[in-house]
């Protein structure tokens, strides 16, 4: 296992935890005897997000994530995950909506919509983070992949713009 599959894992893992997190702010701490179609709304974006990133931390667990292949696939189900919960947890209508219930009703969702807004904060980085681990595991996969081309030139095919231009003795 390399340091950029042990940073992904750990990335993932504490996206996890905060998403954990907003489930428990959004249903543990609802008001008692209390119900809002917007914790509904949260509660189940939250758990639909979730089980896309338990796919992602799988697809990464069983796959060697150094491959082009897993590495567009990570990707692609990231971008999935990060347009679902800009769309519905921490969008401009989500979190206005938010404050506008803890006006309306300060005594009864006040504390609750705090506990929410709090359990959201850290997200956004933590995406951010696995983004970035995603690229530093794109340029270790290339790097690593110059320096094999570098050495077995007879390998790369002139159809190959990405390596060719490295070995190209002409």
């Amino acid at each position: 296992m390399n340091m950029q599959s042990i940073n992904l894992r750990q990335a993932i893992f504490d996206f996890l935890t905060s998403l954990e997190n907003i489930r428990w702010a959004v249903v543990e701490a609802q008001p008692a005897n209390e119900e809002h179609a917007l914790a509904e709304q949260f509660e189940s974006s939250v758990l639909d997000i979730a089980a896309h990133m338990y796919q992602l931390q799988s697809m990464v667990d069983k796959q060697n994530i150094l491959q082009t292949n897993q590495l567009v696939d990570c990707l692609s189900l990231l971008v999935q995950i990060n347009g679902r919960f800009y769309e519905t947890c921490h969008s401009y209508v989500a979190v206005e909506s938010l404050h506008i219930l803890a006006k309306e009703n300060p005594e009864q969702w006040g504390s609750w919509v705090e506990g929410v807004l709090d359990a959201l904060s850290p997200c956004p980085d933590e995406l951010h983070k696995i983004f970035e681990t995603l690229v530093t595991c794109w340029r270790f996969m290339i790097q690593s992949n110059i320096q094999v081309n570098r050495h077995f030139p007879e390998q790369i095919s002139n159809g190959n713009p990405l390596f060719y231009s490295e070995v190209n003795n002409d």
